[in-house]
């Protein structure tokens, strides 16, 4: 008689294989994401929103100087002349 674990890792590869899988026909499966994963993607997005609450607050400036650091690159001379422009 399999142990509950290879009943596990059963099920999982049977889901891994399948080309359309409803997750809902593994209750195993199911289980660990209802009782795991859920609750982490539901944290996630409460701390996204909670940071999204705190960009609300700050000012123009420091949202312009967030999205320039996400954008890419910084080049030293371009970081040279916003320096000397900020000085002036």
């Amino acid at each position: 008689m399999p142990t509950d674990m290879e009943l596990r890792n059963d099920e999982f590869e049977e889901f891994c294989k399948c080309d359309n899988p409803m997750l809902y026909k593994f209750p195993y499966l199911y289980n660990f994401v209802k009782t795991h994963i859920y609750f982490i993607i539901i944290h996630q997005q409460q701390v996204e929103g909670f940071f999204n609450k705190l960009d609300l607050n700050i000012s123009l400036s420091l949202k312009q100087s967030k999205l320039q650091l996400a954008s890419g690159k910084i080049l030293k001379e371009d970081l040279t002349l916003d320096l000397k422009e900020i000085h002036t």
